[in-house]
């Protein structure tokens, strides 16, 4: 079964039209303002006579964004939603997002489930967010049917009670994120979060499973990556979120739709004049800390581009790994970037270099990205 919000335009509806569905459209005002609902209730707009299907199980409706989403009113087995091939756990009270952003845009098969009973797939138009008319029609639905009938109606949605089923599990709590892969190499991998319930995106890095099932990662130094970067507030360096380490290591950072500088080959001259601008104000900062943090691996893919509109971009400093915050002395970074003094550090007997190794390293990155580099 299926539920969508418009008769499909795209060609992945096309195929489902033969089979039972139940169009809901704009103009299909909920009598309600909490939605098309589903449940066993006789008053709900699609009656679902299973047992263990809740009394008002959930329903469809918009968030404050007049984004579509699917809804659960605090149901005993809870609800799911799969979005292709990314299957979220039950969740109850709880809501996911599944048009009006990007990822569940791009996803082609969205599939509504009550645990062990019923599943609906739900195929939804596309519509423009930035069409004033569209939010016209989403918040007269919102509305539902302002009437003594639909005050009534909504009385009646409290009783009766919900029948339970037999083994009922109760579901888990807890935000619920689609992951995507971001890239990564054999020691960490970052991969995109998207939030369902928020529309919230951040990324978290992690070991790689390869380093996981060897126990070949250090603790201690995603402590100290997380310690340095928890000390950092600048409006040019990417924010440390949430950190943690058990069972495994894990940052949270927030997440720059415009991706690392490294796969940008058309910036023009004062683009790369405002990059390296933004860059040393971040380094700046750090220098000038007590103690001061040396970042040490300056490099176009740890320069994160935040927006770039017309001739106008801005960029934050991620890829804080091998950052330090005391003695600087070990040999270290991409050595491309690496200024004299770390190179030299190996074979010195006074082996220290201070922060302006990063001065150098910035300055690769600028001619760069301004003239290219000699091929050696």
């Amino acid at each position: 079964e299926r539920a969508s919000t418009e008769p499909p335009e795209d060609i992945f509806a096309q195929p489902l039209d033969c089979l039972p569905h139940l169009p809901i459209c704009f103009s299909s005002f909920p009598r309600t303002k909490k939605g098309f609902l589903f449940g066993r209730n006789t008053s709900c707009d699609l009656v679902l006579s299973y047992q263990g299907v809740s009394n008002i199980h959930f329903s469809i409706t918009f968030d404050e964004h007049n984004r579509l989403i699917i809804k659960d009113w605090n149901s005993l087995v809870g609800t799911t939603v799969a979005y292709d091939t990314d299957y979220t756990e039950a969740r109850r009270d709880f809501q996911w997002i599944i048009r009006g952003h990007d990822v569940p845009d791009r996803k082609h098969i969205i599939v509504i489930t009550i645990p062990s009973i019923v599943a609906f797939q739900i195929v939804v138009a596309r519509h423009d967010m930035m069409d004033p008319a569209y939010h016209d029609k989403a918040n007269r639905f919102k509305q539902g049917r302002a009437s003594a009938e639909a005050l009534l109606y909504d009385a009646r949605l409290s009783y009766p009670p919900t029948r339970s089923g037999t083994g009922v599990h109760t579901p888990h709590q807890g935000a619920i994120y689609v992951r995507s892969s971001l890239g990564g190499d054999t020691h960490g991998f970052v991969n995109h979060l998207w939030n369902v319930s928020t529309g919230v995106e951040t990324v978290e890095k992690v070991p790689s499973p390869l380093s996981i099932q060897r126990k070949s990662y250090h603790t201690e130094i995603w402590q100290k990556e997380a310690a340095i970067m928890s000390r950092l507030s600048h409006d040019k360096i990417v924010r440390l979120l949430a950190c943690s380490f058990n069972p495994t290591p894990r940052l949270e950072m927030e997440y720059l739709r415009g991706g690392a500088l490294d796969s940008y080959t058309d910036l023009a001259y004062q683009e790369v004049l405002s990059i390296t601008s933004q860059c040393l104000s971040a380094l700046t900062y750090m220098h000038e800390l007590k103690p001061p943090v040396a970042h040490r691996n300056i490099k176009p893919a740890n320069i994160l581009v935040d927006y770039r509109i017309g001739n106008r971009i801005a960029i934050k400093l991620g890829g804080f790994g091998l950052s330090e915050q005391s003695v600087l002395e070990t040999q270290c970074g991409t050595p491309i970037y690496l200024a004299p003094e770390i190179s030299r550090a190996a074979m010195s007997r006074s082996p220290s270099y201070t922060v302006a190794v990063d001065i150098w390293s910035l300055g690769v990155v600028a001619y760069e990205l301004a003239i290219g580099l000699p091929a050696f």
